[in-house]
């Protein structure tokens, strides 16, 4: 009958291996510990970004719905451009802020794309809008030739 014991000279005998482990265990309670905290930083982050989302569309919803409501208005050619501008400004702000918002979502897995329709002439002319007034402050022009096809 085989006990798992072996003979060496006739007495019997037991055969051990002994691996220290401590080093492993730290590791891993380090691993386990950096994963928690790593968790805790992205909820923090993701909560902090839900409260500066509604922070700032506060005012820009303010600016946007004011800015809107003037230009209903009667205005110079020159307010009414400043106005529209204004306008096109905040709103690319608050797409902008969106657009942080969705890198949160991407990170939670709760993002939803979405196919729509859009205007070409109006995002460029947005573009042209912006950029356009900065160039224009430092004495610089700004372009597009867009092909009508």
């Amino acid at each position: 009958m085989n006990s798992g014991l072996t003979e060496y000279e006739g007495a019997p005998a037991i055969l051990a291996i002994l691996r220290d482990i401590t080093e492993r265990n730290r590791i891993r309670r380090e691993l386990v510990e950096a994963k928690e905290a790593a968790v805790e930083a992205s909820q923090a982050k993701s909560v902090f970004l839900a409260n500066m989302s509604h922070e700032i569309r506060t005012p820009m919803s303010a600016v946007i719905g004011l800015s809107h409501l003037a230009l209903q208005t009667e205005l110079s050619k020159q307010q009414k451009d400043y106005l529209v501008k204004i306008d096109r400004s905040a709103n690319s702000l608050l797409r902008l802020l969106n657009d942080i918002l969705d890198f949160s979502k991407i990170e939670a897995g709760k993002l939803e794309l979405e196919n729509r329709p859009f205007n070409l002439e109006e995002a460029l002319e947005s573009l042209r809008s912006i950029i356009g007034f900065r160039a224009g402050e430092k004495g610089l022009g700004f372009f597009l030739d867009i092909d009508p096809a």
